[in-house]
């Protein structure tokens, strides 16, 4: 997963590749929401480009190798926090990891 608005469990916006595609995956106040998964494959020990974008309305766009995967807009809106990678049971690498303003 790659987020933005991280500030603790309880509280993030994540874009998740999954073995069936990509999602948006949120928690803010420590209620969890997310979107449907938007199909793609994805094979172990195969490197891909994930990314996540928020705009100034609150819509949360995924992307994966540069291409829109869909958006997302969340029931409540985190206004700071800070970028972050992590994964949920599973092993993964991260490699030049950007983040702009």
């Amino acid at each position: 997963m790659v987020c933005l608005r991280y500030t603790s469990t309880s509280n993030y916006y994540c874009a998740a590749l999954t073995p069936t595609g990509v999602q948006i995956k949120t928690v803010v106040g420590g209620t969890a929401a997310a979107s449907s998964i938007w199909a793609s494959t994805a094979v172990t020990g195969t490197s891909y480009n994930l990314g996540l974008s928020i705009n100034a309305s609150g819509v949360l766009t995924a992307t994966l190798g540069g291409t829109v995967m869909g958006t997302y807009t969340p029931a409540a809106l985190a206004t700071a926090g800070s970028a972050a990678v992590g994964t949920v049971s599973m092993e993964a690498e991260f490699d030049n990891v950007v983040v702009t303003q």
